[in-house]
């Protein structure tokens, strides 16, 4: 008897597999990450928005540009 699955799948495809499965990952983590980073930051005081040189307005754009650079790591 062979060691070999009987439902062995092919390595390109298995990699395939393993990018559809981390893009729904991200699909899905993303709008979290993004609600978490927005959340974090609304809830400094403005005087402590100011200590960190951002204005209430940016928070959206910031979390944003943030998230980008993670996604791009």
């Amino acid at each position: 008897m062979s060691n070999t699955s009987l439902y062995s799948i092919h390595p390109a495809r298995e990699a395939a597999s393993g990018s559809f499965v981390r893009r729904a990952l991200n699909y899905l983590i993303e709008p979290i990450q993004r609600f978490k980073a927005i959340n974090e930051l609304e809830g400094l005081s403005d005087r402590q928005l100011r200590d960190i040189g951002v204005d209430r307005r940016q928070i959206e754009e910031i979390a944003e540009r943030e998230l980008t650079w993670l996604r791009s790591r």
